[in-house]
């Protein structure tokens, strides 16, 4: 199976929380037999954020070396983008094919960009939220 990590997903793999081994015993995101994607949207919330927490050079290498089981994907496409526009137009209740049903709800644009690329990628994402 595929997995598409967001930020939040990195940063409990990164922090070995006991939500780690529940995801590892109950999907095995890393295992050999799965593929983990990244988008290259997180790895700017990754970036950003160990500057803004002034993290060591130990740690940012260990979080290089940890991205490198990821593959990572591109923002850079017609699909993308328009799946972006979608689920924006959706979320605010404007989308005409599809009415939201309740009141808007605001995303992150980065959030967008992630759930885009999952979407037209057809890639599981947020799955640690399902069980915990």
């Amino acid at each position: 199976m595929n997995y598409f990590f967001d930020t939040n997903a990195i940063l409990i793999y990164l922090r070995d929380h006991v939500q780690k081994d529940w995801l590892d015993k109950n999907y095995d995101p890393l295992g050999d037999d799965n593929t983990a994607m990244i988008s290259v949207v997180v790895l700017g919330e990754l970036e950003s954020l160990y500057l803004r927490n002034n993290w060591g050079r130990r740690r940012i290498e260990s979080l290089r070396i940890f991205l490198r089981k990821f593959l990572i994907t591109d923002i850079n496409s017609r699909d993308i983008i328009r799946r972006y526009g979608e689920i924006d137009a959706f979320s605010q209740g404007k989308l005409k094919e599809k009415r939201l049903g309740d009141s808007s709800r605001n995303m992150g644009k980065n959030d967008l960009w992630i759930a885009a690329t999952a979407s037209v990628t057809k890639l599981q994402i947020d799955f640690f939220r399902q069980g915990l």
